[in-house]
């Protein structure tokens, strides 16, 4: 979903980390490896990897495409990842990965759905695959701080409805209504258990894209 802006995000990455600029026509790359892998009538994860080949070199891209079933739309369980999450590279989208899939991972060997982060000052960040999103009295609250990747779904979702930023601790979990994780290829999952915090889903508070 949105593959405009996953590739805007690549580009100001690359920028950022100066490895160069995004190459052209990634669109109809990505459409190619979609039919050349048989997908064009299912649903399929299109991965891009972006990166020199040598130091100084022009950006390579490589696309994969795998077909893609996503999770029903139910309530999961969050819970907290060990220690503190804080690297450089944690605005970008990057194969520095590791960190959250074995979070993942370990959550999900706990029959957790994910993990979420905490930065050094004891800020939320975000869960290994995916933004966080609560609701409180006044509206839609995401999680500030600087150890975050920008999230694309977490962006279509302010593009139709006011979501203000504010730092959020494990303290602050018991003033939200609600919560949610979102990723472009899920959706928006609600959160009935984050941590030793409980929520009790509205199904009327469902996020749109």
């Amino acid at each position: 979903a949105w593959p405009e802006r996953h590739l805007a995000r690549a580009a100001a990455g690359l920028e950022a980390l100066e490895l160069g600029p995004l190459p052209q026509d990634l669109d109809v790359l990505m459409a190619e490896t979609v039919r050349h892998n048989q997908l064009t009538e299912v649903c399929a994860r299109v991965s891009l990897h972006l990166g020199p080949e040598r130091e100084g070199g022009a950006v390579v891209p490589m696309t994969m495409a795998t077909p893609y079933e996503a999770p029903p739309v139910e309530p999961v369980e969050i819970t907290v990842s060990d220690g503190i999450h804080v690297c450089s590279l944690a605005r970008f989208k990057t194969h520095s990965y590791l960190p959250y899939r074995e979070a993942t991972r370990r959550a999900r060997g706990m029959n957790a759905w994910d993990a979420m982060f905490l930065d050094g000052d004891g800020r939320i960040t975000e869960t290994g695959c995916a933004a966080l999103l609560f609701a409180d009295d006044e509206g839609l609250v995401a999680p500030e701080t600087a150890w975050k990747m920008p999230s694309v779904a977490l962006a279509a979702v302010a593009a139709r409805r006011p979501v203000r930023e504010a730092p959020i601790t494990l303290d602050d979990l018991g003033g939200f209504r609600y919560a949610w994780v979102l990723n472009s290829l899920i959706g928006a999952l609600p959160v009935d258990r984050l941590g030793a915090q409980d929520y009790v889903p509205d199904p009327e508070s469902a996020m749109e894209f």
